[in-house]
């Protein structure tokens, strides 16, 4: 979800890697910002500008396809996809943009449509991505 980031998973990654590979994905704009070794020469107003789910389901399998390799026909890996909130709707995205590499798809806290509460939530989150305002945050008084 836009309140969360990767760490919330950390409790759930033992129940999930029992029988199968397990790779835990950030979505975009989530999270810290990447080390400044990793994204010294990327534009970061620029990588941030475009948060769309459409763009957020096309990383997502970029993800998957650089870490878990692609089938040797060609096509990519068929994965089990979880997913909460917003978290919920970028796998959403995912699977309409490559159906077929969904086996199985488990949602939770995922609302059919955005409602004007939901418009204001997200346009609070915009801004303060914009802002850099978790860098303005007081770490030591969380």
């Amino acid at each position: 979800g836009m309140a969360q980031s990767i760490a919330s998973w950390e409790y759930h990654l033992p129940h999930f890697a029992k029988e199968r590979s397990v790779l835990m994905y950030e979505c975009l704009g989530q999270g810290p910002l990447p080390p400044e070794e990793v994204c010294s020469d990327v534009d970061l107003d620029s990588y941030y500008k475009d948060v769309s789910l459409e763009r957020q389901g096309s990383d997502f399998w970029s993800v998957v396809d650089e870490a878990l390799f692609e089938n040797n026909d060609g096509n990519g890996r068929v994965v089990d996809v979880v997913g909460f909130s917003f978290g919920g709707r970028v796998a959403m995205a995912a699977a309409v943009s490559q159906p077929n590499r969904i086996r199985r798809l488990h949602l939770t806290g995922v609302a059919a449509e955005r409602d004007e509460y939901a418009n204001v939530l997200l346009a609070s989150w915009k801004e303060m991505l914009s802002a850099n305002y978790m860098d303005t945050i007081d770490k030591e008084k969380v």
